[in-house]
């Protein structure tokens, strides 16, 4: 009898959690859409330095009261949390130096390409053979990406070739960010992840801030 009535109650929890998991894909889904638009704009007042600095020191004073209670851990794992915030950084300077210079649409569309670096780099980590239509897909998007980075025209609304590059290497950050994230999650926890490259996005943007 135990057993019938716990395997309804795990099931529901399962149910719960994969819609809680698919909300949070959603929202931030939503969120991400909107930060080229409003990096856009509150580029015409600030510089991208002053911008970032804003932006993760309000981001630090919201996360460190959630994240005070992790601070063991993040001090535990110093070295993987600055390695992988190393990527972070990458990925928001080049951004946000890049989307002054392109559109927010295409913004998207090179982030978009980060699905098939991580469809390849599982490819070759776990030697699985990519069948015919993900070939295809990887194939079309890499094509499409160059398409958008080489064709730099503003009045086509594919931006220019220096934003457009600067975006790509953003993308490519990004794609090492969530790679080497996938590599620590097994020992680090996600709040400390978020919380370690929050704080080193704002130490260098302070410092970026004084001294250029």
């Amino acid at each position: 009898i135990g057993g019938k009535t716990s395997e309804p109650s795990s099931m529901k929890n399962l149910q719960n959690k994969t819609a809680l998991a698919t909300l949070a894909l959603i929202g931030a889904g939503i969120l991400g859409g909107l930060a080229p638009i409003a990096a856009k704009l509150l580029l015409r007042e600030l510089s991208p330095l002053a911008l970032t600095f804003f932006r993760y020191t309000i981001a630090g004073l919201i996360l460190f009261p959630i994240v005070s209670r992790y601070t063991k851990g993040i001090v535990t794992h110093w070295k993987q949390l600055l390695f992988v915030s190393l990527f972070f950084v990458g990925n928001i300077y080049f951004f946000i130096f890049g989307i002054g210079h392109t559109t927010s649409a295409v913004s998207q569309l090179l982030y978009g390409v980060v699905p098939v670096f991580m469809l390849i780099e599982q490819a070759i980590s776990t030697n699985t053979k990519i069948r015919f239509r993900q070939l295809a897909g990887i194939l079309f998007g890499i094509a499409g990406t160059f398409v958008i980075v080489l064709h730099p025209v503003r009045a086509s609304g594919l931006g220019t070739l220096y934003g457009n590059t600067l975006l790509l290497f953003a993308v490519f950050c990004w794609f090492l960010y969530l790679l080497a994230t996938k590599r620590i999650s097994r020992i680090v926890a996600p709040m400390e992840i978020t919380a370690a490259t929050a704080f080193v996005t704002w130490v260098v943007a302070l410092v970026a801030t004084v001294t250029i």
